[in-house]
């Protein structure tokens, strides 16, 4: 009885540990797509960071617009 358990164990670890095993195709997609969004926000704060400087290059305040 006792290795009828301790099978029935390791077939429930093997089970689970097959389901939690990661589709790499699918990371792949999410990490591009992180990336992508990553860039966009990069690219959007650089804009603001470029406004900023050239206001502070004039003297002015961001509420002077």
């Amino acid at each position: 009885m006792r290795s009828k358990s301790r099978f029935a164990f390791l077939l429930a670890l093997a089970s689970v540990a097959a389901a939690q095993t990661p589709d790499t195709g699918n990371i792949q997609q999410e990490a591009g797509a992180l990336l992508t969004l990553f860039e966009v926000i990069g690219a959007v704060a650089a804009v603001i960071a470029i406004i900023f400087a050239a206001l502070a290059m004039r003297g002015r305040n961001v509420g002077d617009l």
